[in-house]
């Protein structure tokens, strides 16, 4: 799941949809940041998978309040769940009333905390 959001950012398909926060046009400022966050391969031990994490999970987080709420989720969903049909299973063992923290975003991957990145770091 983490190498298909890494190639979703990778994408050519950005701007398809400007409600959606995953598919909205970019910035040239963003398209840098991206583009370092995904010329990194993500190893099969997770290596470089904390940066494209925190990304996904600032955008997903459109309040800003800390926490992925259902309704943001549904961004998510809305794009991989025709391609990923096991997304629900496994971000539904995530969800905790129908919120999704950081660590608890970053435990899901399997990926430690300590290799995210602050929201700050993308604006």
């Amino acid at each position: 799941l983490i190498v298909w959001l890494q190639q979703l950012l990778r994408s050519n398909n950005q701007g398809m949809d400007a409600r959606n926060v995953l598919l909205r046009p970019r910035t040239h400022h963003d398209r840098l940041a991206l583009d370092s966050l995904v010329a990194k391969r993500i190893g099969r031990h997770m290596e470089n998978a904390g940066p494209v994490l925190s990304y996904i999970f600032c955008e997903l987080d459109v309040d800003k309040s800390g926490m992925i709420e259902e309704r943001e989720l549904a961004q998510l969903t809305q794009i991989a769940l025709p391609t990923l049909s096991c997304l629900e299973i496994f971000l539904g063992n995530c969800i905790s009333g129908r919120t999704i923290s950081r660590d608890a975003w970053f435990n899901c991957f399997e990926v430690d905390t300590r290799d995210g990145v602050k929201c700050s770091h993308f604006v």
